[in-house]
């Protein structure tokens, strides 16, 4: 579309051609004439991607009246369209209220983790619930940010809520009830400190190891007693326990040789584990289905997933792999993990610190940082960039290497008797 400066005598001049031609202003942005290939010139106001007002015949309305209409229109959309802004701020209220009627039902349907979230919104609610929307500006967002930090809150807190703040502030420029994102692309985030992810020690590994054995046998020799107590009295004994007592062993064991995360551990089912091809399938996002990550499952790992599907045999290949005894998905671990790591002496030690020992390992390993990635289901190197300290130095290569090949042909070993024991030729697994 050419740029003209429309005078009487340049309307004049123009001729039609074969297809429809426009012509904007140069000194009224909007403003803009047509020639058809009838030889029919019009006056145009664009006011919008794609609406336009007729303005006048260009045969009877001179160029200083089209523009004179043109400002005449503009401005009666510019009243209205304040009035209605003036609306959708009414409607929308309060930060809490737009939460309520609005927001809160868009979590729950869109987001994962949303009960996470759920719970950041409530306490934003009672710190920011009676401002309303439009009062939100790069101003408040400094003062919500320097009272958090005068009350001791951490800086990569302070940041989630700010970003919480934004995403709900964007869904209300979606529907309409702000015109624009009030503090989007003005507010920088704090330096966040990068913790060095938490680790086991050998000894605190071990300890671990010990403590699922005992609260395992504790289990066994308490079923025992009571088995033993209800033949006396002619009672129907109780199932025996097995090698593992419920979920928490495998659940644990697994964690720590895959590095799964907490509710990819929870959403598996015995479909996505191939315990003869060795691997192990993590959905990659819930709300896409096919898409999904492949893991190698090592030895002991397929032993322990083997054994755990032993006691579960009445288990069907779309039942949850880890579950509670009704056979439902898990929902919360936090007691007996606690528990766990009490009897196991270990401190400030989160289930989520397991995934971040699977890492330490391999990196210690000499696993190249981008499997590393692959192998957690990062979608950059960044996190992963936390545990760059611990990759070995190239000069201990060699004598670590030594070190593996004799722990590898121990596990080669002990591989082939297990094969040898589970994997029959007729039969898989």
């Amino acid at each position: 579309m050419a740029i003209l400066n429309l005078t009487n005598e340049a309307v004049k001049k123009l001729r039609p051609a074969e297809i429809r031609k426009e012509y904007r202003d140069q000194k009224l942005k909007g403003l803009l004439l047509r020639v058809h290939p009838s030889g029919k010139k019009t006056y145009m106001l664009n006011y919008a991607r794609g609406k336009y007002i007729t303005l006048g015949d260009a045969g009877i309305l001179k160029v200083a009246g089209a523009r004179e209409r043109a400002l005449e229109e503009l401005g009666k959309i510019a009243a209205g369209r304040g009035l209605q802004e003036a609306r959708n701020r009414e409607r929308g209220g309060s930060f809490a209220e737009f939460f309520r009627k609005h927001y809160n039902a868009y979590i729950m349907e869109n987001q994962r983790g949303a009960k996470q979230a759920l719970v950041r919104y409530r306490h934003l609610c009672a710190q920011l619930g009676t401002v309303p929307l439009s009062d939100f500006s790069p101003l408040k967002i400094e003062q919500f940010r320097s009272q958090r930090k005068k009350e001791g809150v951490k800086n990569s807190t302070i940041n989630r809520d700010v970003s919480a703040i934004q995403a709900m502030l964007q869904y209300a420029v979606r529907l309409g009830f702000l015109a624009e994102h009030p503090f989007k692309g003005k507010v920088k985030k704090f330096r966040e400190t990068r913790n060095i992810p938490c680790q086991l020690t050998p000894g605190e590994k071990s300890r671990l190891r010990e403590a699922l054995e005992d609260r395992d046998d504790e289990a066994r020799e308490k079923r025992k007693n009571l088995n033993l107590w209800r033949r006396e009295r002619n009672l129907e004994p109780l199932p025996e326990i097995g090698l593992f007592s419920d979920y928490l062993t495998p659940l644990v064991l697994t964690a720590m040789l895959t590095g799964l995360r907490r509710g990819e551990l929870f959403n598996l089912t015995w479909r996505d584990i191939d315990l003869r091809g060795k691997t192990l399938r993590v959905e990659v996002n819930d709300t896409i289905p096919g898409k999904a990550r492949t893991l190698p499952l090592n030895l002991e790992c397929r032993e322990t997933l083997f054994e755990w599907k032993q006691l579960t045999e009445y288990s069907k290949s779309a039942d949850y792999v880890f579950s509670n005894h009704r056979g439902e998905r898990l929902k919360n671990i936090y007691p007996a993990f606690k528990n766990l790591l009490k009897a196991a002496e270990i401190n400030n030690f989160r289930f989520q610190d397991l995934r971040h020992n699977y890492a330490s390992m391999l990196v210690k390993e000499g696993i190249q940082l981008y499997t590393v990635k692959e192998l957690l289901g990062l979608s950059d190197l960044e996190m992963v960039q936390r545990y760059g300290h611990l990759a070995p130095d190239n000069l201990d290569d060699a004598a670590r290497a030594l070190d593996n090949i004799r722990s590898r042909e121990a596990d080669q070993a002990r591989r082939e008797q297990f094969e040898r024991r589970w994997y029959k030729p007729d039969q898989g697994v």
